[in-house]
């Protein structure tokens, strides 16, 4: 069962409109206004699902310190949920019908998919609501302290090392977890910036 928006604020409390708690990152190549700091792999692990399954998104955006219509502080504004394509995925009363949203059944079953490493589902989707169906929205599900991912549940997650084209990857990713840059569970495929700066610091011979 999904946790309540008055559960999920208390949970998330410190971080309401804190931009400082706030990282900044990007999903689908764009800025999307900041997510809470814990969140930052739980983001890319929806990336990673809705990219796999073939959604490709031309708008969104996570982070606005603002009120909903019933005045309660919206989640955006604790940097746990984002708005996918509003124009395709409309907020309506109108009944649940997939002809409503222009997510699959499939890229959905990817999101809630996800689980964190307590095994808990990780995304809850705005188009399950009750009374209303919000097909944008999906938002964290869990306190700050199981955000953590199972990065075994993410559809289209690799296990081995770094993906290529660079087949000195692995050895750097290796070498960067040995001097304590990156921790021994990240995900490597999360991480394509990490990637690219250890390659030049391996050119460089920094990490040697």
């Amino acid at each position: 069962m999904a946790a309540s928006s008055s559960q999920l604020r208390t949970w998330w409390a410190k971080y309401k409109c804190e931009t400082k708690l706030l990282e900044h990152i990007e999903f689908f190549g764009r800025g999307i206004g900041g997510v809470a700091a814990p969140t930052v792999e739980a983001y890319a692990a929806l990336e990673m699902a809705l990219e796999t399954t073939g959604y490709d998104p031309t708008s969104r955006w996570a982070y606005n310190c603002r009120p909903t219509s019933s005045g309660l502080p919206s989640l955006h504004g604790f940097g746990i949920a984002i708005d996918i394509d509003p124009k395709l995925n409309p907020f309506t009363t109108r009944p649940f019908s997939w002809d409503e949203t222009d997510f699959t059944p499939a890229q959905i079953k990817a999101v809630e998919g996800i689980k964190t490493t307590q095994g808990n589902q990780q995304w809850a989707w705005g188009g399950r609501w009750n009374s209303i169906r919000d097909y944008m929205h999906f938002q964290i599900d869990r306190p700050p302290t199981d955000v953590e991912v199972d990065w075994s549940t993410v559809t289209g997650h690799t296990p081995a090392g770094p993906r290529p084209p660079a087949p000195w990857a692995a050895d750097s990713w290796n070498k960067a977890i040995a001097k304590g840059l990156v921790k021994p569970s990240a995900n490597p495929h999360a991480r394509p910036k990490a990637q690219r700066i250890m390659s030049w610091l391996d050119k460089l011979g920094e990490l040697d």
